[in-house]
C-alpha cells in the first residue's frame, strides 16, 4: 500500500511549544520530545493524522502494515490504517502528530445510496 511521505524544510512547519515529554499544542496538536529508544504509542482508528519528524529519527509501524518506516527531521508520515501505531525514536528525536486531515467518514462508513 503507497503511503505518503513528504519532506519539508524544517522552517515551513509551525514552531511548537515543547513540554517536557509530551504537551498538548494548539488545536489538538500533540508535541513530543522522545529520548533514544522510547516509544509513544496511539491506539484506535487515527487515519489522516500526520506525524512530523521536527528532529532526530523515527521509526514508526502502523497496525496491519507490513512495511515500517524511518522518519528524519523534515519528514511527513500519514497515518492510513486503523489499529495501533508506534513512534520509537532512533535518536533524540522531537514529533508533533497532528489532528486528522480527514474531513470525510472512513469508507467503511459510507452507505449504498438509492
Amino acid at each position: 500500500m503507497p503511503v505518503l511521505s513528504l519532506r519539508a524544510s524544517p522552517n515551513a512547519l509551525a514552531q511548537p511549544r515543547w513540554g517536557p515529554n509530551v504537551a498538548e499544542g494548539d488545536e489538538g496538536q500533540v508535541h513530543l520530545n522522545l529520548e533514544a529508544g522510547k516509544l509513544w504509542r496511539a491506539r484506535g482508528d487515527h487515519r489522516g493524522r500526520a506525524i512530523i519528524c521536527r528532529r532526530g529519527v523515527i521509526w514508526i509501524t502502523q497496525e496491519h502494515d507490513g512495511a515500517d518506516y524511518e522518519l528524519e527531521a523534515g519528514e511527513i508520515f500519514i497515518v492510513t490504517l486503523p489499529g495501533l501505531v508506534l513512534v520509537q525514536a532512533l535518536e533524540p528525536a522531537a514529533v508533533t502528530v497532528t489532528p486528522s486531515i480527514l474531513t470525510t467518514p472512513h469508507a467503511e462508513d459510507y452507505r449504498a445510496f438509492r
